[in-house]
């Protein structure tokens, strides 16, 4: 049996350069490599540098690219992550996790089938609702994979969840994505989620604090101002956070220990606050941007008034 870790970058080059350094910071932090794929729509530089080449035609250069994972991933066992993580320690760990899983699996929680807790209810998903077994809630960062009749089953029901898609009300993701498709279709087939505790990742952008160093494998989190910080073993950035100083600063740090060299602190250091100060400039210049569209908006209504 052959296991291996999958990602996936199709489209924009940012994508490939993420993927990388995925890669990379797995690499750096196991002594005992699983194999690592690449599912892409296009050869280049960087898919050279994964164990393997998966090439899907008419990508959507998209999150729904990620549907394709059930009949594209190429081990006997395959583990996502998506390419905007980055490791700060073994991630061999997780194949302990996904040991006994089902075919198709990912983390999160299971409610009962009446339950409102979810991004749906199954009133609200057409003629799927009278299937669902329970209401399944999952991460989409990362996915496990089993290829074989139970994901092709789920592949068919993903395309039917998809094309009804629009008749559906789907708490905080108005457009099919890959998280409540697999996530409908998971409750329908009643696939288990796997609820452990977030130190398997930590989603960036709803931490509220993060104090993060790969040149030591440290991370530490908190998600809210009164909770207590956890320790990761990975970060799932988002896009969004891929161009700020905290990444970038990571980044560097860990281009010098891939090569083998000594980290440069001083240097980076000072990148590092240059990078911030951008930063600052940025929020600053996005929040007066969205300031004047909320005066221009009131100033629309009372006129309109």
């Amino acid at each position: 049996m052959v296991k291996g870790f999958v990602t996936m970058a199709t489209g924009n080059e940012r994508y490939y350069k993420m993927a990388i350094n995925l890669l990379n910071s797995y690499k750096y932090f196991t002594t005992r490599p699983y194999k690592f794929a690449i599912i892409s729509d296009k050869e280049n530089e960087y898919t050279e540098q994964f164990d393997d080449v998966v090439i899907i035609e008419n990508a959507q250069k998209n999150y729904m690219d990620k549907i394709r994972l059930l009949e594209v991933c190429p081990y006997d066992e395959n583990i996502f992550i998506d390419a905007d993580c980055l490791a700060y320690s073994d991630l061999n760990s997780y194949w302990e996790i996904f040991e006994k899983a089902d075919d198709f699996s990912a983390f999160g929680k299971m409610f009962p089938a009446n339950s409102t807790l979810g991004w749906y209810n199954k009133d609200t998903i057409g003629a799927f609702g009278n299937k669902i077994k329970y209401v399944t809630h999952l991460h989409g960062v990362i996915y496990f994979v089993r290829p074989g009749d139970i994901c092709n089953q789920m592949l068919k029901l993903c395309h039917k969840i998809i094309e009804n898609y629009n008749e559906y009300d789907i708490t905080g993701f108005p457009e099919a994505a890959d998280e409540p498709v697999f996530a409908i279709a998971m409750g329908i087939m009643g696939l288990k989620t796997i609820n452990r505790r977030t130190e398997n990742y930590v989603f960036l952008p709803i931490a509220n604090y993060i104090n993060a160093d790969i040149s030591r494998g440290y991370l530490e989190y908190a998600f809210g101002e009164n909770e207590k910080t956890e320790k990761g073993m990975l970060v799932h950035w988002a896009n969004v956070n891929i161009d700020k100083a905290l990444y970038k600063k990571e980044i560097m740090q860990l281009n010098f220990l891939i090569k083998g060299k000594e980290i440069d602190h001083s240097k980076i250091n000072t990148y590092y606050k240059q990078w911030k100060l951008e930063d600052e400039k940025k929020e600053k210049r996005r929040r007066r941007l969205e300031n004047k569209s909320k005066l221009k908006s009131m100033i629309y209504k009372i006129i309109k008034n």
